[in-house]
């Protein structure tokens, strides 16, 4: 199943309209329409949207064809999704979604940051959360501390605490981030 056809068979499941979910998401009718037949491509953002409006997780959006429970992604089949960042002067942060699907407990996602981009607003959920930063330098704040990242730190907490991210250098930071559970 696509990522399109994914989206449509849950709003078709809740009983949702195209025009109903347009109007309660902000996006087009027609944007909507490309999104589910493999025309268009949604940002993390319009996920976001379209998740809350049908009660789902981003992360079930995505199509889960793994019947197994052990489950190999190669890299050409990576779920990738552009987030954009609060800062409009720096390129969206790439995320590519390294297992997912409805029979798994954790997130892991490699992410691509930009210069000067950041999380966007302070992210708060269930669970754990686990960043290993693979190159570059990151900050990340977590409760009301500051930590600076180098390539090769580790740091973990409780997802609960409101948390977010920038990348404050002029080079890219890529970072691999694991929830304990699905929070996109």
């Amino acid at each position: 199943m696509t990522f399109g056809a994914k989206i449509k068979k849950i709003r078709r499941l809740k009983g949702v309209t195209l025009k109903d979910l347009a109007e309660k998401t902000g996006l087009s009718s027609a944007f909507l329409s490309r999104l589910e037949n493999d025309k268009a491509e949604a940002t993390l953002n319009d996920l976001r949207k379209l998740a809350d409006e049908l009660d789902v997780s981003v992360i079930s959006l995505l199509p889960d064809d793994f019947e197994e429970d052990i489950r190999l992604v190669r890299k050409k089949d990576r779920q990738i999704i552009l987030q954009p960042s609060l800062n409009s002067n720096s390129d969206p942060c790439v995320l590519e979604f390294l297992l997912w699907g409805s029979k798994i407990n954790l997130e892991p996602t490699l992410m691509t940051i930009p210069p000067g981009s950041n999380s966007g607003e302070w992210a708060k959920h269930m669970g754990e959360e686990f960043l290993f930063l693979l190159e570059g330098q990151l900050r990340v704040y977590c409760g009301e501390k500051i930590f600076d990242l180098q390539e090769g730190d580790t740091i973990g907490f409780p997802a609960q605490y409101p948390h977010r991210w920038e990348n404050l250098t002029d080079k890219n930071s890529k970072i691999i981030v694991t929830s304990s559970l699905p929070t996109f």
